[in-house]
């Protein structure tokens, strides 16, 4: 079987209204919600959907389980939002921005159950999560990198890394610490490629251009196209390279959109659309990606 996450979101979802207002965090009263500090200190939270799904991608057996009460963080916004699944050998972890732990759909030595999130889930399937987080950034610094749509894989040599900004050279990776609880004033994540500067290889060209780049190539000077930098969404895959029978290459994908506020996009243009893009990198140092797709949109390929 398959094991698939989904985000069980305070906004856009269809939960009946009180549902909605305990997900959405504090009320004033039943028809008006507080401001958005107010919000978040009194628990913004989104849920985690698991479902198992048979060869053919349907859904066997699914459950809702809510994250308030796992681990040792405060609850803040930031942990738990956008929840991901990823493999470290035989193990499935979740990861909500830096933050990751190992789960189980059974038992296990030192996980705890995690708590159904709606009364109406109590037949899902039981999920137990470790009792200790580990991180891949220090949470309590204002380091940019301490933000979500992080990607997590193994190399070909089984270290574990992590991938703060995919599809674009130079690529710097961090191996991460699976095993160890985090502790703020230690270094989460270690870089595995320093001096790859030093190695330095220019970003593939795209397989093909956007609107955006062919009709404006500059906006403004020292101003990027209509999109942000690419972040994360999946990784890894693995394929043959075409040009050498011998050579094994990941494939991911990553994704961006268009710049927010409105404002400084040219008139006619849309805040908050999202693309993406293959990209195909080496499995070993200096993990230099070797090729990227243009931008796309899922679902409309048209686009």
């Amino acid at each position: 079987v398959y094991l698939a996450s989904y985000r069980i979101g305070h906004r856009h979802n269809c939960a009946e209204g009180g549902i909605f207002h305990l997900m959405y965090g504090s009320m004033t009263n039943v028809n008006k919600i507080d401001s958005p500090r107010n919000r978040v200190n009194n628990g913004l939270t989104d849920h985690l959907g698991l479902a198992l799904l048979d060869i053919n991608l349907n859904i066997i057996s699914d459950t809702v389980v809510s994250l308030k009460n796992c681990g040792k963080r405060n609850n803040t916004l930031c942990d738990f939002q956008d929840f991901r699944l990823f493999t470290i050998g035989n193990r499935v972890f979740v990861s909500t921005f830096g933050v990751f732990a190992p789960i189980s759909l059974v038992p296990t030595e030192g996980y705890v159950q995690l708590d159904y999130a709606f009364d109406s889930q109590q037949q899902g399937f039981p999920v137990y999560m470790r009792a200790f987080e580990s991180s891949a950034v220090d949470l309590n610094s204002k380091n940019p990198r301490a933000d979500k749509n992080f990607v997590y894989f193994v190399d070909a040599h089984g270290i574990p890394l992590v991938d703060f900004s995919p599809s674009k050279n130079p690529h710097p990776l961090f191996q991460v610490k699976p095993d160890e609880p985090y502790i703020a004033s230690s270094m989460a994540a270690l870089p595995v490629t320093a001096d790859q500067n030093r190695l330095r290889q220019p970003s593939p060209q795209t397989s093909f251009a956007t609107v955006e780049e062919l009709y404006f190539p500059v906006l403004e000077k020292g101003q990027s196209l209509f999109v942000r930098g690419d972040r994360g969404s999946g990784c890894c895959a693995t394929i043959q390279d075409p040009r050498n029978a011998t050579r094994q290459l990941f494939l991911g994908i990553s994704h961006s959109k268009t710049k927010y506020p409105p404002k400084v996009l040219p008139d006619g243009a849309v805040s908050n659309i999202y693309f993406s893009r293959f990209y195909v990198m080496e499995q070993s140092f200096p993990y230099h990606i070797v090729a990227r797709s243009g931008l796309f949109c899922l679902g409309h390929p048209q686009f």
